[in-house]
């Protein structure tokens, strides 16, 4: 295909990875073609087969654009080496010389620049707020000046100096253990997935956003919700055993639920009709799509038939027809 229609290079692209898709060692991107090995032998024997694999479909190589045997390179922004990934230092110095935008366009600008390199960064999104708020209610007017005060001045020295301390980040091993810490702040979320190797955590990308006032109020809310834990009380109509205790220290994990018929902190519902919401003397039921209060009084309770509710039970696929479900239900009925 030539080159210039404009889906040359989606083509180009799909053709290479045609031919290199089964080699583990070959990562391609357009006409570049990046190859991992662990040791010289290693890669002579990965640039053969790489060699052979082009010659049979007629693709040449210009030998001046080539790189071969080396333990470090650089590559579309990144510098990647045998110890992990980071941004390369001439991206970095061309941020850092950045001077303090004047217009909102610039600052645009400027925020691209630090974004492609976001998932090297912790905080970002907390350190980008000031920033951000530049660009609040401005779509059309490009040109807008902007007054930096003393805050934002700050925070723009802030991300330049939080660049140039990037952390470099690990490549992916497999059958090692992963874990992803998050933390949530009053304005924005954040979190880095790590993995477990030779006895220390080692960094695989960092990530942040910043909450809209929606996810503000729901932060709120869940925080009211975790300062109100307690247990169920045996009393509850379902006569559930509690599944929250009130000394969290103990407690390594806690799961709440939050949708739209099962309010969160509430025994787990399975009956023929959704509850929508529960209230002391009554509960909001949706029947066939329309929502009845009804009166405890008119609920008829029904308990566990078997002495283990979270019990898994074997459904026969070949079976037309599905088994009861051992569970609590609600069903308004008439005396």
């Amino acid at each position: 295909m030539t080159f210039g229609l404009r889906n040359a290079a989606q083509s180009f692209q799909r053709f290479l990875d045609s031919l290199f898709r089964d080699l583990p060692f070959g990562f391609v991107y357009i006409d570049d073609i990046l190859i991992a090995s662990r040791n010289l032998d290693e890669h002579i024997s990965h640039l053969k087969e790489i060699f052979r694999r082009l010659d049979e479909n007629g693709l040449v190589l210009k030998i001046s654009k080539c790189i071969f045997a080396k333990p470090e390179v650089d590559f579309l922004g990144h510098h990647v080496s045998a110890s992990g990934i980071r941004p390369t230092t001439e991206r970095i110095q061309a941020i850092l010389d950045f001077n303090r935008p004047s217009t909102v366009k610039q600052l645009r600008r400027f925020l691209a620049m630090l974004n492609f390199y976001r998932r090297f960064l912790p905080n970002a999104a907390k350190h980008q707020t000031k920033l951000n708020d530049f660009l609040v209610g401005i779509k059309k007017n490009k040109n807008k000046s902007i007054d930096w005060d003393e805050d934002s001045i700050k925070a723009f020295e802030c991300w330049k100096e939080q660049l140039s301390e990037s952390t470099t980040l690990a490549h992916p091993v497999s059958n090692v253990h992963l874990a992803i810490m998050v933390d949530a702040s009053d304005n924005t979320v954040g979190g880095v997935m790590q993995q477990y190797v030779s006895s220390h955590w080692q960094p695989l990308a960092f990530f942040s956003m910043r909450l809209t006032p929606t996810q503000k109020s729901f932060v709120q809310q869940l925080r009211n919700t975790f300062a109100n834990l307690r247990p169920v009380l045996p009393s509850h109509h379902t006569k559930q055993k509690p599944f929250i205790f009130r000394d969290l220290a103990t407690c390594t994990h806690v799961f709440v639920r939050t949708d739209s018929v099962r309010t969160s902190l509430q025994p787990p519902y399975e009956g023929p009709y959704p509850v929508i919401k529960r209230y002391a003397k009554y509960f909001d039921i949706s029947i066939k799509g329309v929502s009845r209060t009804i009166s405890i009084d008119r609920l008829k309770p029904c308990f566990f038939a078997d002495p283990d509710p979270y019990k898994p039970t074997l459904v026969d696929k070949s079976s037309t027809t599905s088994p009861l479900p051992s569970t609590v239900s609600a069903t308004p009925h008439h005396s």
